[in-house]
């Protein structure tokens, strides 16, 4: 259970934080407008849930693993979190472009991009979160986590908060109109 309730709590802080982060984004930066960023309706991207528990996850096994040099470990940190959240945005871009014909993002018109997904330019800014976490952040929410296993109302509150996103996950990808068509064929091929 404590499990559960840490990476509930990872999850949604980051869904939470990466909707700031990509609201202020792309107000300030790309857009010049106020926008909401991603597919559901809420404010929270899963995709910043699922970058934090494994820029946790990583980080924990990095402190663990790394006993070398301090230079050497800044390289390592450097390449590990450059090579990962890449490849994490490549996978989820691949994964909701292939299976529900939905482009999150779209890369084509920046240099040194692959298929749209992922650009040197993006990677390199996940490159400085997944830094920035390693030595700034993961002290914090190791904190969070524990006071989030202990409390059982901080625990409550990110309970809610995962339903109101599964929720919000079930309506936006449709979910209620295609278990009806499926019961639909299911029953008519059986009668």
């Amino acid at each position: 259970m404590k499990e559960l309730i840490k990476l509930s709590t990872l999850f949604v802080v980051g869904s939470l934080l990466g909707y700031i982060i990509e609201v202020i984004y792309k107000r300030v930066i790309s857009k010049k407008k106020w926008t909401n960023p991603g597919f559901l309706k809420g404010p929270y991207l899963p995709i910043y849930g699922f970058g934090t528990i494994v820029l946790y996850e990583i980080s924990s096994i990095l402190i663990n693993l790394l006993n070398v040099p301090k230079p050497l470990e800044v390289i390592i940190v450097i390449l590990t979190f450059g090579v990962l959240l890449t490849f994490l945005e490549l996978l989820s871009g691949f994964i909701f472009l292939k299976r529900f014909n939905l482009r999150l993002w779209d890369y084509s018109k920046r240099r040194l991009n692959l298929n749209g997904l992922i650009c040197l330019r993006y990677s390199v800014y996940w490159t400085i979160l997944g830094v920035g976490y390693f030595y700034l952040l993961h002290p914090l929410f190791i904190s969070l986590t524990n006071f989030s296993i202990s409390n059982q109302y901080v625990s409550l509150i990110v309970a809610m908060i995962m339903i109101c996103i599964l929720i919000d996950t079930f309506i936006s990808f449709n979910i209620p109109k295609k278990i009806t068509k499926v019961v639909s064929v299911i029953k008519n091929n059986i009668l």
